[in-house]
C-alpha cells in the first residue's frame, strides 16, 4: 500500500512539472503572438485558440509516461505541442515554439515555477521546539520568496520580455539571475532536512539536495526531475506529517 501511494504521490508530482512546462510554453507564444505576427490569422483570433491548448496540454499525457529528466520533459511537451498545432491547422505557429529561448532558460523557469507552485498549499505549521521554529520560518521565507530573473530573447527589448515574465509570476530583474533563486530554495530545503532529521531520524533528504545542487553547479539548471521531485515529495511529506502531529498534539491538550 505504501509503494502504491508513493508512486501516486510522485506520479501527481511529475504532472505538475510537466504542467509547469507548458505553462512557459503557451505563455511564451501568447507573449509572441501579441508582440510579433506568427500566423496568417489576426493575434486577436489567435490569442484564445492557443489559450484552449493549454488545458488539452495538461490532459494529453499519462501520469505514468512521464521521463525523470527534464530536457526530455521539454522536448515531449515541444513535440506534442507542435503535433496539436497541427491538428488546428496552425502549423505555421511551430516555428515559434522555444523560438529564440535558450534551452536552459526554459528549464530554468519551469523549474522555478513548480518549485514556486509546490509550496503554495503547504500547511502553516507552528513553532513549538527549536527545530520546528526554524522549519517554519524558512517554509515562510520560501513561500515569500518571488523567482527573479532577466531573459534574453533576440529581437526584443528587455523591456518587452519582461511581459513575458510577469505573465508566469516571475519578477523582471536585469541584475538577478534565476539559478540564484534554484541555489537558495535547495539552501532552504537543506535547512529543513537538517532540522525534520533531528526530529524524525527517518527523515533524510540530503542525498537528493546535495546531487541537485551539484547539477545546478555543473549545468546552471536541473536536469534529474526524479531528484527535483523526490526533494519535494520529501519537504511536502515533512510539513504534513508536523502539521497532522501538532494538530494532534492541539486536540489532546483541549481534552
Amino acid at each position: 500500500m505504501e509503494n502504491t501511494e508513493t508512486n501516486y504521490t510522485t506520479n501527481k508530482t511529475l504532472m505538475n512539472y510537466l504542467k509547469a512546462n507548458i505553462d512557459v510554453h503557451i505563455n511564451y507564444l501568447l507573449f509572441l503572438n501579441s508582440f510579433t505576427s506568427i500566423s496568417n490569422r489576426g493575434f486577436m483570433e489567435i490569442a484564445p485558440i492557443i489559450k484552449s491548448l493549454r488545458d488539452k496540454m495538461y490532459q494529453a499525457f499519462p501520469n505514468d509516461l512521464i521521463p525523470d529528466d527534464t530536457v526530455k520533459v521539454n522536448l515531449m511537451v515541444e513535440t506534442k505541442l507542435a503535433s496539436m498545432l497541427d491538428e488546428i491547422g496552425l502549423s505555421e505557429i511551430k516555428d515559434y515554439i522555444g523560438f529564440n529561448l535558450k534551452k536552459e532558460d526554459i528549464i530554468n523557469l519551469t523549474t522555478s515555477i513548480f518549485l514556486r507552485n509546490s509550496l503554495i498549499g503547504l500547511p502553516l505549521i507552528k513553532g513549538i521546539c527549536e527545530e520546528e521554529i526554524i522549519i517554519a520560518n524558512t517554509l515562510a521565507d520560501m513561500t515569500r520568496r518571488i523567482p527573479k530573473t532577466s531573459i534574453e530573447i533576440s529581437g526584443y527589448s528587455f523591456e518587452l520580455a519582461s511581459f513575458f515574465l510577469e505573465s508566469l509570476r516571475i519578477n523582471a530583474s536585469e541584475e538577478d539571475l534565476i539559478v540564484t533563486y534554484l541555489y537558495n530554495y535547495l539552501a532552504d530545503a537543506a535547512i529543513i532536512n537538517a532540522m525534520a532529521n533531528r526530529i524524525d531520524e527517518n527523515i533524510n533528504l540530503s542525498i537528493e539536495t546535495d546531487f541537485l545542487r551539484k547539477e545546478l553547479f555543473q549545468y546552471l539548471y536541473l536536469p534529474s526531475n526524479f531528484s527535483l521531485v523526490n526533494l519535494v515529495d520529501g519537504i511536502t511529506s515533512t510539513i504534513n506529517s508536523l502539521s497532522k502531529k501538532q494538530s494532534k498534539n492541539l486536540s489532546l491538550e483541549k481534552h
